[in-house]
């Protein structure tokens, strides 16, 4: 049985290039040997000579000269070699307590005193740094106290609380209690935890619960009730003059709306054939005003054209009137240099009422009772709560409230910018609802 073996590959040979010339060598062989040797060559030549060609003399130094050294303050009987052996240069470092540290003249460093060493408090200075130290520590062993404190208040509440969860203390009880609970409650709750500028900041000037006007007491004396009449009064024109503005636009917008449809109409209805067989007057008369255009087409066709006199005559006299008006306007202008003072005072005068706009806009702004716009409904006051004198009881039993409590205190929210206005959305359907009747679940029809 014959077994088959690979053919055994010859080792890529490398390509040689078809150019005989020099740059195809330079391309196409290694001489990175070459430039080695060139590059020794040439360092031998910048540094003398190659360095098995020279003498030992030529190459080290022997150090035989001693140095100078100060005598040494410091009685030691020990000395360092290195000490001994330090040259002439480095008595210039010698003040660096690193370098003193390696040469061995190192100089130890004066103790620090331990905090629980007393300090000499012979100056002023020293005296305030050790009080206001005591004071700090004072106020460290104060805080853990009163947080101890606080910690055990809050464990006998929650202990208290666990004990009997029912509330069953004594709303009458002394002022003593009170304060007994009112401590206990403090304790428990937490302040809210509000940045400065939200519960710093008040949102309007408008205190949170004003009080009513004195006529709308149920036995209100007769100038109170007259005073607060008189506001309702006011208030209920102005309604009343807003709402016929908008009803008189109202009324222009469905007379313009109804005349468009209107003319719409005729629009639409020109064209058509009459029903009526015999000639009204309107079509008599306007067959007559079609046959006179017809006539003046066919005689403006027919006119003499201009001959080169009368165009050269209206030419001159429409250069004449451009001239003339260009004179006027050129008058006008230079006559503007004499009215400069004028000119100057309407811009004072203008400046001036643009100054006084922005006061008035930056006194509106700031203003502390201004209601400010938050959402896209705008905020409306609401009506006047009052009583006529014939709507008044004389029985408080029989006597009916005026307003509600909670549409004041929402439009308390609302003018005080803590709530936007809002409009009731209801919902409209568009189609009309489709209902499907499934298969098995059908209701007999009564």
């Amino acid at each position: 049985m014959e077994i088959l073996s690979e053919p055994v590959r010859k080792p890529h040979k490398a390509r040689l290039s078809k150019s005989r010339k020099k740059k195809s060598w330079r391309k196409f062989s290694n001489v990175a040997d070459v430039e080695e040797f060139l590059d020794e060559e040439r360092e031998d030549a910048r540094t003398g000579g190659p360095l098995y060609e020279k003498k030992d003399s030529d190459l080290f130094l022997i150090d035989d000269v001693k140095p100078d050294l100060p005598p040494s303050s410091r009685k030691s009987s020990h000395k360092s070699p290195a000490a001994v052996s330090q040259p002439s240069e480095i008595s210039l470092w010698k003040d660096l307590k690193c370098f003193r540290g390696i040469t061995g003249n190192r100089v130890p460093e004066k103790a620090k005193p331990h905090g629980n060493v007393s300090l000499d408090v012979n100056s002023k200075q020293l005296k305030r740094t050790v009080e206001i130290l005591n004071q700090r520590k004072t106020e460290k062993v104060r805080r853990a106290e009163n947080k101890a404190k606080k910690a055990a208040a809050e464990q006998e509440a929650v202990n208290e609380r666990g004990a009997d969860p029912v509330f069953n203390r004594n709303l009458w009880a002394s002022n003593s209690d009170k304060d007994k609970v009112d401590q206990r409650q403090a304790a428990i709750t937490k302040s809210a935890g509000l940045p400065p500028t939200l519960r710093l900041k008040k949102a309007s000037g408008f205190t949170a619960v004003e009080l009513p006007h004195p006529g709308s007491s149920y036995n209100p004396a007769e100038t109170d009730h007259a005073d607060l009449i008189a506001i309702a009064t006011a208030h209920a024109a102005k309604v009343a003059a807003e709402d016929a503005k908008l009803a008189v636009f109202s009324v222009k917008r469905n007379r313009s709306d109804k005349s468009a449809a209107e003319t719409w109409m005729e629009e639409m209805e020109e064209g058509l054939p009459n029903t009526s067989t015999e000639p009204t007057d309107e079509t008599v008369i306007k067959r007559e005003s079609d046959e006179d255009t017809d006539d003046d087409v066919k005689g403006a066709v027919g006119k003499e054209r201009k001959t080169n006199k009368i165009r050269k005559r209206e030419k001159l006299q429409d250069d004449k009137t451009k001239k003339r008006s260009e004179l006027k306007r050129k008058r006008i202008r230079d006559n503007e240099v004499y009215s400069v003072k004028k000119i100057m005072k309407e811009i004072k005068v203008k400046e001036a009422a643009d100054s006084k706009k922005a006061l008035l806009r930056k006194a509106k702004i700031e203003d502390p009772k201004r209601v400010k716009k938050l959402g896209l409904v705008k905020f409306v006051e609401p009506e006047v709560d009052v009583k006529l004198k014939e709507d008044i009881e004389d029985n408080l039993r029989r006597l009916k409230p005026e307003g509600s409590l909670f549409v004041d205190r929402y439009k308390s929210l609302q003018r005080r910018n803590i709530l936007e206005p809002r409009k009731r959305q209801r919902v409209k359907r568009t189609y009309k609802l489709k209902k499907y009747q499934i298969e098995g679940r059908k209701m007999d029809e009564a």
